[in-house]
């Protein structure tokens, strides 16, 4: 496993165990269509939503510090905060 594979996982648990993150439970389930084969992510929690906020606020702009797991240059990578997969990161 990379370093940053590891930071992301470590990141990914203390920011869930911390309830800084909210992960959802899927399933996954794999299907081919013209010789392409797709893997799609099942989230049946998602079907409960009621629809938009309206707040289409930046991730990147002032983030939580628990979800930032490294800075580079001019870019930072997060954690993003609705996890649909394990791990599930932003650039």
């Amino acid at each position: 496993m990379s370093n940053l594979q590891q930071l992301v996982k470590n990141k990914f648990a203390a920011a869930k165990e911390s309830k800084d993150l909210v992960s959802f439970e899927t399933t996954q389930t794999e299907k081919e269509s013209s010789g392409i084969k797709f893997q799609l992510t099942l989230a049946p929690a998602l079907a409960q939503k009621t629809g938009s906020s309206g707040n289409k606020s930046n991730p990147f702009i002032d983030p939580n510090p628990a979800l930032i797991v490294k800075e580079l240059d001019e870019h930072l990578i997060l954690l993003n905060k609705f996890a649909v997969i394990p791990n599930h990161m932003l650039l």
